[in-house]
């Protein structure tokens, strides 16, 4: 349990905020298309891997783990797809105003 707590943790703290600084990011915009390939990638040649993967970290069956990388692969597409300059500038203004 304690390893999870770590990774929960290590998850929380670093991926979440590198994610979000990512997708603040201006550089977001230019490499749309090559994020779009890398997530059909997951869908086709690292599908049952990750299935298998996280399946083993959320102690879950592989396949309600697949049914979940789906929507996050989905829910991704969706985000980078709508991601424009403008959503860009919304959300750094927002990120200034929580600080």
């Amino acid at each position: 349990m304690e390893i999870l707590e770590l990774f929960n943790a290590y998850e929380e703290k670093v991926v979440v905020g590198a994610y979000h600084r990512f997708k603040t990011s201006e550089n977001l915009f230019y490499y749309r298309a090559e994020l779009f390939k890398m997530l059909d990638r997951c869908e086709d040649k690292y599908k049952e891997q990750l299935e298998l993967d996280y399946a083993q970290v959320m102690g879950i069956p592989v396949e309600e783990a697949g049914v979940q990388i789906r929507r996050l692969l989905y829910r991704l597409r969706d985000e980078i797809k709508d991601y424009t300059p403008e959503t860009q500038r919304r959300a750094v203004h927002r990120k200034e105003n929580m600080i």
